[in-house]
């Protein structure tokens, strides 16, 4: 990166963080204390592994704005912030059919909606159509059940990854102590 890149992004950061400005509003201040501390940007293991839990979690909900939610939970429980906010990204809108598509399905199994679904798993279009208009409530709470359901099995199966990850990180070299003349 650039020096002056780096000087400006520090500059900008020392003129958030400083008393001054964070007396101005409380969001402001909220925003200074939890957001810019340094433990929170750390590489820690277990603060990684829960930021990836958190943000796999939100980004299965079928919410607006899930990299806000997921900042503002790791902010509020203390987790990594760039890992919730870049596991948000997993249900990107060309994952969208990928992901939420087998969470509705799992939705209808645990709600037991019946939508009109063939024995493969192939929609009878107007059927469904007009199933979903006539019970449009019980069709999106099969679809918010399956992906709380899918959404933690996958922070789950993110936090055990990420701690098994760590158990083989290469732990850095240690400096050799020289032996001393006698």
């Amino acid at each position: 990166m650039k020096l002056w890149l780096k000087r400006k992004i520090l500059r900008v950061y020392r003129l958030l963080r400083h008393p001054r400005y964070r007396r101005r509003s409380r969001l402001h201040d909220w925003i200074a204390r939890h957001v810019f501390d340094r433990d929170l940007w750390d590489n820690d293991e277990h603060r990684v592994a829960a930021g990836t839990a958190c943000g796999l979690f939100v980004c299965m909900l079928p919410i607006p704005l899930q990299m806000f939610v997921a900042v503002t939970i790791a902010c509020l429980r203390r987790w990594n912030i760039p890992t919730a906010a870049l596991m948000c990204w997993v249900t990107s809108p060309p994952t969208f059919i990928i992901t939420y598509v087998p969470a509705f399905l799992i939705g209808l199994k645990i709600t037991g909606v019946d939508i009109g679904l063939e024995e493969d798993f192939t929609f009878r279009s107007e059927e469904f159509m007009a199933h979903f208009w006539e019970n449009s409530a019980e069709t999106i709470w099969a679809l918010f059940v399956g992906c709380v359901v899918m959404g933690a099995a996958l922070a789950a199966l993110g936090y055990a990854t990420v701690r098994i990850a760590y158990l083989f990180r290469k732990s850095p070299p240690r400096r050799r102590r020289r032996a001393t003349a006698v």
